[in-house]
């Protein structure tokens, strides 16, 4: 899984290279952008379960924040230099990111080059790619399942993260809108189908999961065949044996 970004870090190069949806021409970096590190989106309490980064000024818990960076992948937008970026699965591990919500953002992208540029990013609207002022709920796809079609536990089915009374309990608005989190996936890929639903690419099983264009879940994950990670439901219920060295297969799509 990938670690998210030190959010001690002023500010995080995205890569020209990086944000190319298309064909891929030339490995040659064009332009660059940034985003400052203390980026967040407004959300339930995150960072309860990750170790303070000991040599930053942001340190967590965030309070009814949501850190922003962190991402896995990305999908191009409705307009030229909008993109959707997925977040990964949070504080870089399962154990620590059971406070951390899958989402995707809308960024638009202000490249600096040779040519001049203002080199920095600002939060766009999902469906227009028009700019916003903050990263709300207009500029991001929540992943939830609201219909229940998983059938493995997920954060809120719980009354306490990780279903233990020593934890803190589960943020309600989790378990209300069945919001899916880095406890439950780690998600490092996406595409989008001619119908507008999304196929999302997780770690943990691997699995692959289709959601529709609200982010819900549509149908249960689908396991790929031979391929167990350590989080597999099988793996855990010791009906599998853990095969890790094939990791590279399970991040893509």
């Amino acid at each position: 899984m990938r670690l998210m970004p030190r959010l001690s870090r002023a500010l995080t190069p995205l890569a020209a290279s990086l944000l190319v949806a298309g064909a891929a021409h030339a490995q040659m970096l064009t332009g660059w952008a940034q985003m400052p590190a203390a980026t967040f989106a407004n959300g339930p309490t995150s960072g309860q379960f990750a170790a303070p980064n000991p040599y930053g000024t942001n340190l967590p818990p965030f309070a009814n924040r949501q850190p922003v960076q962190g991402f896995s992948a990305v999908l191009a937008g409705r307009r030229k230099n909008v993109y959707h970026f997925l977040v990964d699965n949070g504080f870089g591990a399962q154990a620590n990111s059971a406070d951390s919500l899958l989402r995707a953002y809308t960024l638009e992208v202000k490249w600096r080059s040779r040519n001049g540029g203002l080199g920095a990013v600002a939060p766009a609207d999902w469906q227009s790619g028009n700019e916003r002022g903050a990263f709300d709920t207009s500029t991001r796809m929540q992943l939830n399942d609201t219909r229940r079609r998983l059938t493995l536990p997920i954060q809120p089915d719980y009354a306490n993260y990780y279903n233990n009374p020593a934890n803190p309990q589960v943020d309600p608005s989790i378990r209300a809108g069945r919001l899916l989190t880095g406890a439950d996936f780690d998600v490092e890929s996406f595409r989008r189908d001619r119908n507008g639903n999304f196929w999302f690419g997780d770690e943990f099983g691997p699995y692959l999961i289709k959601r529709d264009p609200r982010g819900t879940v549509l149908r249960s994950k689908i396991s790929m065949p031979g391929v167990y990670a350590p989080q597999h439901k099988d793996v855990m219920a010791g009906k599998a044996v853990a095969n890790p060295t094939r990791r590279r297969s399970r991040r893509s799509i």
